[in-house]
């Protein structure tokens, strides 16, 4: 775990950051809060870190465990120089890396305008969590699916 310096324009620092590595990437991520559910907050576009969602963080860490990433070749995360490495679909698994990481069981997928509409999509695709979808923009997206075991191997708790 790395502790990134205290920076003068967060509202609050996350309980425990790090990296989790996916095909060579290392990926960095926040969590925050404690308790069920786990509120992961997507990336919302290429060019911007997960500190976009520094004003929501505080208010649902007191109401679950929040984690955010940055998403490759942005933040912490690592750059690939492979052009195939920055797809939708790279961005899910990295989610569900995080999501593992983080040990999360039951999960709360939030995304913000058009740049969540397809990431959730290809996240429930891919999805054997508990899982609920929401997508906060233009247009109001929500989903839910329940699965299988969760990304741990774990069972979900209900």
């Amino acid at each position: 775990m790395t502790t990134p310096p205290r920076e003068r324009t967060r509202a609050r620092y996350p309980d425990e950051c790090g990296y989790t590595e996916r095909d060579g990437v290392r990926i960095y991520y926040e969590a925050y809060g404690t308790g069920e559910p786990t509120i992961l907050f997507l990336p919302t576009w290429e060019i911007v870190h997960s500190r976009t969602w520094k004003f929501q963080i505080p208010y649902f860490a007191r109401h679950g465990r929040v984690v955010t990433f940055d998403r490759r070749g942005n933040g912490r995360s690592d750059r690939p120089l492979d052009i195939g490495a920055y797809d939708r679909r790279a961005t899910v698994g990295d989610a569900l890396a995080v999501l593992d990481r983080a040990r999360a069981e039951r999960v709360v997928v939030v995304s913000w305008c058009g740049a969540g509409d397809d990431l959730i999509l290809h996240f429930l695709e891919y999805l054997i969590c508990d899982a609920t979808a929401i997508n906060h923009g233009a247009a109001r997206f929500e989903t839910s699916h329940h699965g299988g075991p969760c990304c741990s191997g774990k069972p979900p708790a209900y």
